[in-house]
């Protein structure tokens, strides 16, 4: 779950806040552990180097931007046994974005890249930098004087390097879905 809004202070930057909501679960043999609650806060910056240009029906924007990653969701220094179930990671980390969008009317194509530069948590753990990119088909619905609905679906791709602490514990790897 994820609470997340967006700003327009300028015709070509957005700012964009995110809040996420964990609900982690871990099962080994018949014993289960859990943990829930907030985790850690993103704040991005773009700047539309293509602002809206259109051709006709078609419109495209190109942003790129940066950002931090804020060590908000709790972290428990130490605990490396399964460090999957951290809400947090503990650390500062450092974001840089682009993201392309292609429109004909209602109907959209987005395709984004992040790359995130993990900084070291106070206990020494330094989770691998991670590169995500993805590309989502959606449906623009705009409410007169109201809200905008984007519907979408789409595929996503994710590679990490690897976490690695003090002694010697790592892992890493590569996602799509």
């Amino acid at each position: 779950l994820e609470l997340w809004g967006r700003v327009n202070p300028l015709p070509r930057v957005q700012v964009l806040a995110t809040m996420p909501y964990h609900f982690l679960e871990s099962r080994s043999g018949e014993v289960s552990t859990r943990s829930s609650g907030p985790g850690d806060a993103t704040l991005l910056a773009t700047y539309a180097l293509v602002n809206n240009v259109r051709c006709g029906n078609w419109r495209h924007q190109w942003q790129i931007g940066g950002g931090v990653k804020i060590p908000t969701g709790h972290f428990r220094s130490g605990y490396t046994d399964e460090p999957g179930l951290q809400r947090g990671t503990g650390s500062w980390d450092w974001l840089g974005s682009t993201i392309y969008t292609l429109r004909f009317r209602q109907i959209g194509l987005n395709a984004d890249a992040t790359w995130r530069y993990m900084g070291k948590s106070p206990s020494y753990y330094h989770y691998g930098n991670r590169f995500t990119s993805g590309v989502r088909l959606f449906y623009w619905k705009e409410w007169k004087n109201g809200p905008t609905l984007l519907p979408n679906a789409g595929l996503l791709y994710e590679t990490a390097g690897k976490d690695v602490h003090l002694a010697g514990y790592s892992q890493g790897g590569m996602f799509a879905y």
